[in-house]
């Protein structure tokens, strides 16, 4: 797309005034007419054609792209179908036909059973149940032991048997420890004069 743009200005020229070195302006309100109609005096007239392009888009010059045509030729494509008949599921399997699938017939699925009827329940092949407790024929779990009979009670420590570990004796020996301590006396301070440390008293130098 290409247009032509033209400017037109007005461009005061400067009279030189004898005997002055500056210039002067003249006419500035266009009230004398230069040589030629339509023009003023002391001033000249420019003409400016200049030709500018801008993008077009389409066979039909559109000056934004829509990407509605010349794209491969899609504006001949159908964006909406016509003419055409809604899906119809199920006709062949005798039962009305549905306008969704619904996967219950047609599916090698409709000789199945999908519901047991006059059929109960029976776990345990000794003593039969409605219900699995999971006590019997699990890899003879049944036959295992869940409570201890003919035991005896645990018994620690050799010297004075005990019903439970204290942790006291026979580790290491350590029951030969003292944990107690006997045949003491008190501290005593400041050459026996107190039973603390204020440490206000003489202390003697160190070497």
């Amino acid at each position: 797309m290409t247009t032509i743009r033209v400017t037109q200005t007005y461009t005061m020229v400067l009279r030189s005034v004898a005997n002055v070195s500056s210039a002067a302006f003249a006419n500035l309100g266009y009230e004398t007419a230069g040589s030629s109609a339509g023009l003023a005096a002391s001033w000249e007239y420019q003409t400016l054609a200049a030709a500018e392009q801008f993008a077009g888009f389409d066979t039909v010059s559109e000056a934004v792209e829509d990407f509605e045509e010349d794209w491969s030729s899609n504006q001949s494509f159908l964006f909406a179908l016509a003419g055409v008949a809604a899906a119809s599921f199920d006709a062949a399997s005798g039962l009305p036909p549905q306008a969704f699938e619904d996967f219950e017939e047609g599916w090698l699925t409709s000789p199945f059973v999908t519901t047991l009827t006059g059929a109960s329940a029976s776990f345990d092949t000794g003593t039969p149940q409605n219900f699995e407790d999971f006590e019997q024929q699990w890899s003879d779990n049944q036959n295992y032991l869940f409570a201890l009979s003919g035991t005896a009670a645990a018994s620690f420590d050799t010297g004075t048997p005990e019903a439970f570990e204290d942790f006291e004796e026979q580790w290491a020996s350590n029951e030969n420890y003292l944990f107690a301590l006997s045949g003491t006396s008190a501290a005593l301070f400041d050459a026996g004069a107190n039973a603390f440390e204020n440490f206000e008293g003489t202390w003697t130098p160190m070497p």
